[in-house]
């Protein structure tokens, strides 16, 4: 492999280098992150080694050049998992947020099944369901979502299953 310094091209034995850097790369990240993200973080050093070689100056900077980009690997997964975390907390706000009060569905329910089943019935079945099952139906009745965005939202599978899902809540709610 040929990397260009400034004016002068260099020859780096990409052999030598990995062999020689990779240990003591693993080495110095184990000790800063768990053992199953240190094959990640490698292989990613690596592979920005490789697109990046033309801004190695010299050759004896090459560890310097490497745990530099280690580094900022861990900096921007950091801020990411930041960025996700902050995300969830949000996400799991919102939805202690808009619980799915009872009432709320029993009105919105007024006599769903056409007088087939009693209201006390009714809120015995609503009050078993579980709260997932109840922001799922809350996603869908109150808040009018398709059954794509509850699927995101709900992280399920896909949108057949929030499609299955909401048929066996009308069922559990009808008693059969």
């Amino acid at each position: 492999m040929v990397a260009t310094n400034g004016t002068h091209s260099t020859s780096i034995p990409w052999s030598r280098v990995y062999r020689y850097f990779d240990p003591k790369l693993r080495l110095y990240f184990r000790r800063r992150v768990a053992a199953p993200e240190v094959d990640d973080l490698m292989q990613e050093i690596w592979r920005r080694a490789v697109l990046k070689i033309g801004s190695l100056e010299s050759s004896r900077a090459a560890w310097t050049w490497l745990s530099t980009v280690g580094v900022n690997l861990l900096r921007d997964q950091g801020r990411a998992r930041a960025t996700d975390a902050r995300r969830r907390e949000a996400f799991a706000r919102s939805c202690e947020e808009s619980v799915v009060e009872d009432e709320v569905l029993e009105r919105l329910f007024e006599d769903p099944f056409e007088g087939r089943v009693d209201g006390a019935v009714f809120r015995e079945r609503l009050a078993a369901l579980t709260d997932e099952d109840r922001r799922l139906l809350h996603l869908f009745a109150v808040e009018e979502r398709s059954h794509e965005e509850i699927a995101v939202i709900l992280n399920l599978a896909s949108a057949a299953a929030s499609r299955q899902r909401l048929r066996r809540i009308r069922q559990v709610l009808r008693g059969e």
